[in-house]
């Protein structure tokens, strides 16, 4: 049984003690004071016997696999397989959180926690073939020990560590970081001081600050902003932030402006309009910046990479369907000979097995075991979605076909493939929906979690309101409807 207990956990860094015996956290700028029994801001940070105790050590919601395209990283790698982890707690309290349910842990389920350790996370990249690990949807900020700990491991195994964060964070904590991390993606919601203080109970300084501590280092780094309805939804907005990155970071920083749906306390307002996505785009690019990205957002071309030379489009994206078409094996423009600030080297090791084209393995748990079916639909506000074997499932083999494409893909999960979840998402416009044939034993079951954007963690099956009803049966389910 997992618990959220000091005894449970570990003794956390970055923090010193009072004259008054009460300790401050020193990991954000909220620097909480915390008397005995006290516990921080996040909720998962607290004074134990005098000493700064996490909580979370190793907890975090089931590792996933999916692409790093998911984590608003385009120019690292394009296509590459991510293993994604996501721990409890924040250090902020957006109004409208993305991932509440686990963000803030008053409002937690500990049956959506689980336990891991470092060896395990570095054992399971390993054994599956993926060369980075993913620090994400909760903000992994919070979870500074366990992050350094697993990161450091992963980096003495040859693989890369990415870090997907709003960075609240102190320049100190941030310093700690990037001695580990090879990727970031930073969320910067707004270059509004009130903005941060009401709607997020941050501050906007110290994540500037801490976005150029990155900047300092030679560190890939690749800029976000969720555009919300009415409230940074605004051209000023959009320019704001793209001077700011002009001015500080230059030009050739990627920017995405992502989609932002109704959640948590903010749900009197709809989805932010693709016309305002656009339109963010086109100043973003007026100020300078060469490659802007929209997010959430299912359509063709929002999510392409054009050469900024001679237009050439390098990188068509769908979901998760990427081909880099336009570009050679070293990086360059096939059209112009032009090389993008885009990273292709791959330098990490990695010995796993490649499942997909191992044909007997594929046919051994095709003749061995039961096969179930599910047709899920596409909607408009669900186009992606996770799909999670039981917790004792030993193997199960996901084939998923796309209709009317026909684009197929492959998953392995289970106790013996080391994961139990992983995403997949629409790969072209006119697919309507998919078939997903699981094979598997008759005990064991698949769950299939829709998403309304890509950095949604979902704990169970959508019931938002008529629009997101999931129907089941015992063999056969029709989507989300």
């Amino acid at each position: 049984m997992i618990t959220l207990e000091p005894q449970n956990g570990k003794e956390g860094k970055l923090w010193h003690r009072r004259d008054d015996n009460k300790i401050v956290c020193d990991l954000t700028p909220r620097h909480c004071v915390m008397k005995e029994g006290q516990k921080g801001f996040c909720g998962v940070r607290m004074n134990h016997g005098g000493k700064l105790m996490t909580v979370n050590y190793g907890r975090s919601v089931s590792m996933t696999e999916e692409v790093i395209e998911t984590e608003a990283v385009y120019h690292y790698k394009p296509g590459a397989k991510i293993l994604s982890l996501g721990n409890i707690g924040c250090m902020m309290n957006c109004d409208f959180c993305q991932n509440w349910e686990t963000s803030q842990v008053r409002k937690l389920d500990i049956r959506n926690v689980t336990e891991y350790t470092p060896e395990q996370i570095v054992d399971t990249a390993i054994k599956r073939g993926i060369k980075i690990i993913s620090w994400t949807y909760n903000d992994p900020v919070v979870w500074h020990e366990f992050v350094m700990d697993t990161a450091k491991l992963a980096k003495q195994h040859g693989l890369k560590n990415l870090y997907k964060s709003a960075f609240y964070i102190t320049e100190q904590a941030a310093e700690e970081l990037c001695e580990v991390i090879d990727i970031f993606s930073i969320s910067l919601k707004s270059l509004d001081e009130q903005f941060y203080k009401k709607i997020t109970k941050a501050e906007l300084e110290p994540i500037l600050k801490a976005i150029k501590t990155i900047a300092k280092h030679d560190i890939h780094l690749e800029i976000s902003q969720l555009v919300v309805t009415d409230l940074n939804d605004t051209d000023e907005e959009s320019r704001n932030t793209a001077r700011w990155i002009v001015d500080n970071l230059g030009t050739d920083i990627p920017l995405h402006y992502v989609r932002f749906h109704p959640n948590y306390k903010y749900m009197h307002v709809k989805r932010t309009s693709p016309k305002v996505l656009y339109q963010a785009k086109e100043i973003a690019i007026s100020e300078g910046i060469k490659h802007v990205y929209i997010g959430n957002l299912y359509e063709e071309g929002v999510s392409d990479t054009y050469c900024s030379s001679c237009n050439n489009t390098l990188i068509t994206r769908f979901g998760m369907d990427i081909n880099s078409k336009g570009m050679s094996k070293d990086g360059t423009c096939l059209k112009c000979g032009d090389k993008p600030p885009i990273v292709f080297d791959d330098t990490s090791q990695n010995n796993g097995i490649n499942w997909r084209d191992n044909q007997k393995v594929i046919s051994n748990l095709m003749e061995n075991n039961q096969k179930r079916n599910i047709r899920f639909l596409w909607k408009k506000d669900i186009n992606a979605l996770h799909l999670e074997c039981n917790e004792d499932c030993e193997e199960m083999l996901i084939v998923i076909t796309h209709y009317p494409s026909g684009h197929q893909q492959k998953y392995f999960v289970g106790e013996q493939y080391g994961l139990m979840r992983v995403m997949g998402s629409k790969s072209a416009k006119k697919d309507t929906y998919i078939e997903i044939d699981y094979y598997a034993k008759q005990r064991d079951c698949l769950n299939e979690l829709g998403l309304l954007d890509r950095a949604h963690f979902p704990v169970n099956n959508l019931e938002i309101g008529s629009s997101y009803e999931a129907r089941r049966n015992t063999n056969k389910t029709e989507g989300i409807s």
